[in-house]
């Protein structure tokens, strides 16, 4: 076995990708499955499971204790330990679990799909998809049958079933970084909410002339830069995607790209974008923006969004509202935001040792059904969360201030729910529950109101040959076009160098890279 965990441990090494797998004796992977459960829950047994994940939450040690798991064994009738390795110190832990000569039944982890075969193959994961087929995750496979899309995401490059991920039920729960504005400055100023590049230039102009410390602040790059900061006003993307055709593009190496970087230049040179644009740290740019110094910002909707509204003096002092992502022409539609993918590389993979792989195949396909995605999401009814006109809400022991012992509204979610994990559906209610300002939610429409889903690239579309392929040639092509676009805004190359960027880049064997891409997406888009 030991041998096994050497090898894909050093295929992870090699494609500089971190992983979080299992290992195993081997595995009979093309037994055939006996089916003795009849589909119902609870279940009707006495197995206990072992499960291994990350765990970091300041009210509990164990995620044994949190009332959503009391919750989850009752609903499933299977009884679970859970094992955490030591906070900040996941890898070690890992890597002590990984070379155990029995694995925990179930190891949750964020996965990449590019290594999966190999670990299925060497004995360290279930292929589950034997128990897909022979009806043990129906759940799922409903879900599957709706939307065959999140199936290819789901699986292997050789279309195996190897994990339970976490998959999200609309759209707007995919983006969660949005523009603001100062709705006062532009009150006093005369001004609508900008929707077009020309329509925020003459905003941020006129916070320069009202002597406004930082009309905009951003950060222009990696990983942000993969965000597309005022990048769909030049039909163009941060990163990897693909067109209507189906063609593949490296947009920071593309002719608009050069343009995208003149602007955010000349925003620069002139003052109005933030010129310690690269220090994006927390602290700074919290301070900014609650001291009002800041005319505009991108940042997240609750981390940062609704934690400044309460940190102001009083809290909402300065009228920061979100915005749409900016646009070329009024009534477009922005090509290219923050957005996560539909189906989560996150989830849970069963251990090739796992003496009762059927029992732990229907504990986690519990999630996926109508029960499940209740109790994943909420919590108890009747406990935490109640029916209001068909709709869970949650209850007042979460909601009212005076009933949750000095906790804060997210931490009695972590205790009674597990909505932002895996393995279940993440519910439109539950976010829209979540953020409790009006402001968040109309941000969290903007943030997702684009057509981003056109163009980005499906997750799991590699093998672990190309992954180790792209982290040879694109790996110094990452770095050299960071540190060129920085200097190129911040002056430090003369702007006339864009043209030799974007020729670099090329030179650098960018087509090679795109080539891979092109490849893997097409394998993905013919995979059934």
């Amino acid at each position: 076995m030991k041998k096994n965990f050497l090898k894909v441990a050093s295929a992870i090494l090699a494609s500089c990708i971190t992983l979080c797998g299992c290992g195993g004796n081997g595995g009979n992977q093309d037994t055939k499955i006996d089916v003795t459960t009849d589909g119902k829950y609870p279940m009707n047994t006495d197995v206990t499971l072992r499960y291994w994940t990350t765990f970091n939450n300041n009210l509990v040690s164990n995620r044994g204790e949190l009332e959503f798991s009391k919750f989850l064994e009752e609903a499933t009738g299977v009884k679970v330990t859970y094992e955490h390795p030591a906070v900040g110190s996941e890898k070690e832990g890992f890597n002590i679990m990984m070379a155990s000569e029995e694995l925990p039944d179930i190891i949750q982890s964020n996965w990449s799909l590019g290594l999966a075969d190999q670990y299925i193959e060497d004995g360290f994961l279930l292929d589950l998809t034997p128990y897909y087929e022979a009806g043990l995750m129906p759940n799922l496979k409903k879900i599957f049958d709706k939307h065959p899309e999140y199936k290819k995401m789901a699986t292997t490059a050789s279309g195996k079933l190897f994990y339970f991920p976490q998959i999200l039920e609309d759209d707007i729960l995919s983006s969660y970084y949005s523009y603001y504005i100062n709705k006062d400055l532009l009150d006093k100023a005369g001004l609508d909410i900008p929707e077009t590049i020309d329509e925020w230039e003459t905003c941020l102009y006129k916070f320069k002339e009202m002597g406004v410390k930082v009309p905009v602040t951003l950060n222009l790059s990696y990983p942000y830069l993969f965000m597309s900061p005022f990048m769909s006003p030049f039909d163009e993307m941060g990163t990897f995607y693909h067109d209507e055709k189906g063609k593949i593009h490296f947009g920071p190496g593309e002719e608009q790209f050069g343009e995208w970087i003149k602007r955010m230049a000349k925003w620069y040179q002139d003052g109005i974008l933030d010129s310690e644009f690269v220090d994006q740290s927390g602290s700074r740019i919290a301070a900014m923006v609650t001291n009002g110094e800041v005319g505009a910002y991108y940042g997240l909707i609750g981390g940062q969004y609704g934690a400044y509204l309460d940190a102001m003096s009083p809290p909402g002092k300065y009228n920061y509202v979100p915005t749409k992502v900016p646009v070329k022409n009024k009534g477009d539609r922005a090509m290219a935001n923050q957005s996560d993918p539909m189906v989560k590389a996150d989830g849970a993979a069963i251990g090739a040792t796992c003496k009762n792989p059927e029992i732990a195949v229907r504990f986690l396909d519990y999630g996926y059904s109508e029960e499940g995605q209740l109790t994943w999401n909420f919590g108890k009814e009747g406990v935490s969360y109640n029916m209001v006109d068909g709709k869970p809400v949650y209850s007042d022991i979460l909601t009212d201030a005076s009933k949750r012992d000095g906790k804060t509204f997210a931490q009695m979610l972590s205790l009674y729910t597990a909505a932002s994990l895996p393995v279940s559906v993440q519910k439109k209610a539950y976010i829209e529950q979540y953020y409790q300002k009006p402001q968040q939610i109309e941000a969290l429409k903007c943030a997702s109101d684009t057509d981003v889903k056109k163009y980005m690239l499906p997750s799991g579309m590699f093998t672990q040959d190309q992954q180790k392929q792209i982290s040879d040639l694109f790996t110094p092509i990452k770095t050299y076009a960071d540190e060129t676009i920085s200097k190129l805004i911040a002056g430090k190359l003369p702007i006339s160098d864009v043209d030799k960027y974007l020729s670099t880049i090329k030179s650098m064997n960018i087509d090679n890279v795109i080539e891979i891409y092109q490849d893997a997406y097409d394998k993905f888009e013919s995979k059934k």
